[in-house]
């Protein structure tokens, strides 16, 4: 925005930029390269409560994230959010890494949440459980000039998880996830 000066009153008037700045479009991976300008997912206020719904949402805004990380190879968001006790997590983190290593992309891979539920009830590891219901779409592990490393099926079918989380000055983590069944 540019300021003028109202010739009348002397005044300052303030002007909009003749144009916003272009965000620059969305384009998923395929096989000739990775997605470009994925946008970071952005929490829900309701995410940030201590209450059922406030976790349910948390759990999908974080899973959210886990996808962010498939498309990007960027895991910050998600390791911010997980206690250092997360072993799947951890997982995670060195799948993104192997995936995204040097020119490296995953296209794919991404998880489904088809539920998320809680009785919002702590533990007494102070922390609250949550069952989340999730699809894993098919994922292919590309190189340089289309390489294929290697494909993954994905599930046809939605598997639970079990979800740990702990609430403490007004955010919540990740503890520890697993697979039920």
């Amino acid at each position: 925005a540019q300021t003028f000066t109202d010739g009348v009153t002397g005044g300052a008037i303030e002007s909009a930029s003749a144009s916003p700045t272009p965000t620059a479009a969305y384009k998923p991976a395929n096989a000739a390269g990775p997605a470009e300008n994925v946008p970071l997912p952005v929490m829900p206020e309701l995410a940030k409560q201590e209450s059922k719904e406030g976790m349910e949402a948390f759990v999908r805004h974080w899973f959210a994230l886990i996808n962010y990380g498939y498309e990007t190879g960027d895991v910050e968001a998600v390791r911010a959010t997980s206690g250092a006790s997360c072993m799947h997590c951890e997982g995670y983190f060195g799948a993104i890494e192997k995936g995204y290593k040097g020119d490296d992309w995953i296209l794919g891979g991404t998880l489904e949440v088809r539920g998320v539920g809680t009785e919002f009830v702590q533990t007494p590891d102070n922390r609250y459980q949550a069952i989340v219901s999730v699809a894993e779409l098919p994922s292919v592990y590309y190189g340089p000039g289309g390489v294929v490393y290697g494909k993954k099926s994905g599930s046809e079918y939605s598997f639970a998880q079990i979800i740990e989380a702990s609430y403490l000055n007004g955010a919540w983590t990740v503890e520890l996830v697993d697979n039920l069944g």
